[in-house]
């Protein structure tokens, strides 16, 4: 069973708290993880992600970003409360300074023994976008100026990707680490900002790194947050998740750690249990 610690980190310079919810390996390979939750996410947010990449020896850091977290889904009309969220600008800088401190206090911490060299980033949907941010993203769709690039971070993957609808390929110029990005064929978005067509423009317009692309037949935005009424996953839903975890651990492996990775066999896409169509671009 995954160790899980709950720490709380604050950023006195912003008088901001940064709840942290950690998943410790039994068996660490040194590499770290920090993951970036949607609208109305949080730190217990993709816990299956969490244990997973755990399992497989990286230490998975979950922040929860006030403003655009669970609180949200407690207020009286929630979806408006979701939707106002994206046009506050505070919305746009907070979360990826909070990546930046939780760097930040990587380098200074002594609990856990993580090598610096090796620290990945990972978001869905607004925390995909949040992930971009880091890896150098100039511009956000509404045009916002974005200068939050951090060296720390060696590959990234996004669940849900977004792309400015102007000019993306100058957006994403300055990206030049591995990515991963997975979204589903009926992966549009829940406050209708995105389509599931757009989804894919980050892997077109990113060309300075390896990239990565799964589409999974089956696949709609919440799943990859693992949010179903009740509960109620289906078949196809579990193999999404199963899915999604394993290539995402093998893309670790390969970028994090530079073990044995299966994600540049011929065959791996085509073995996960949920039905995808796929690309790549190796630089």
């Amino acid at each position: 069973m995954t160790n899980t610690e709950y720490i709380t980190i604050n950023d006195e310079s912003r008088e901001r708290e940064i709840p942290l919810k950690i998943y410790v390996p039994q068996s660490p390979n040194g590499a770290a993880i920090i993951f970036s939750h949607g609208l109305g996410g949080s730190m217990e947010s993709y816990k299956y992600l969490g244990e997973a990449w755990a399992d497989s020896g990286f230490l998975s850091i979950h922040p929860s970003h006030d403003g655009i977290d669970d609180k949200l889904l407690k207020l009286e009309r929630p979806f408006k409360a979701l939707k106002e969220a994206t046009n506050i600008e505070d919305n746009i800088y907070n979360p990826p300074l909070d990546i930046k401190f939780v760097l930040d206090w990587l380098e200074t911490q002594k609990e856990f023994e993580v090598d610096l060299e090796k620290i990945g980033i990972g978001g869905h949907s607004w925390g995909g976008f949040t992930t971009f941010t880091i890896l150098g993203q100039k511009h956000s769709s509404k045009g916002h100026k974005l200068n939050f690039k951090d060296e720390r971070i060696k590959a990234a993957i996004s669940l849900s990707p977004q792309a400015p609808k102007l000019n993306p390929e100058e957006a994403f110029s300055a990206i030049d680490v591995p990515v991963l990005h997975i979204t589903g064929k009926f992966d549009d978005s829940p406050v209708g900002l995105t389509t599931p067509e757009d989804r894919q423009l980050p892997f077109k317009y990113m060309n300075n790194s390896d990239q990565y692309l799964i589409v999974f037949d089956k696949a709609d935005h919440m799943i990859f947050a693992a949010q179903r009424r009740k509960d109620n996953f289906t078949e196809d839903d579990l193999k999404i998740m199963d899915s999604t975890t394993k290539a995402t651990s093998e893309f670790w492996k390969k970028y994090l750690v530079g073990g044995n990775s299966s994600i540049d066999n011929e065959d791996f896409f085509a073995k996960l249990d949920a039905p995808n169509i796929n690309n790549r671009k190796i630089i």
